[in-house]
């Protein structure tokens, strides 16, 4: 998945910003993807600066995907994002 795609999956879903982080500054209570130094691309949770769930993936495009899966499996369970 690029990167475009996921946003406008995002807007489909009406997923605000402050849910998730695309390789931009790390959010807290929110899904981040950040680039690591050697080129890989770290998903996870970031909650009270603790990260949960943490997936390491070779690709930008591997690690879109997984955002987006945790993204919808969020709204699945219940995630409120009205606000």
């Amino acid at each position: 998945m690029e990167k475009v795609e996921l946003l406008r999956k995002l807007i489909k879903l009406n997923v605000p910003p402050r849910y998730y982080s695309i390789g931009e500054e790390i959010k807290d209570y929110a899904h981040n993807i950040e680039k690591l130094y050697n080129g890989t691309y770290a998903v996870y949770y970031l909650e009270r600066g603790e990260k949960s769930g943490l997936k390491i993936f070779n690709t930008e495009e591997e690690a879109l995907s997984k955002l987006i899966e945790r993204l919808e499996e969020d709204i699945k369970d219940g995630l409120d994002i009205s606000t």
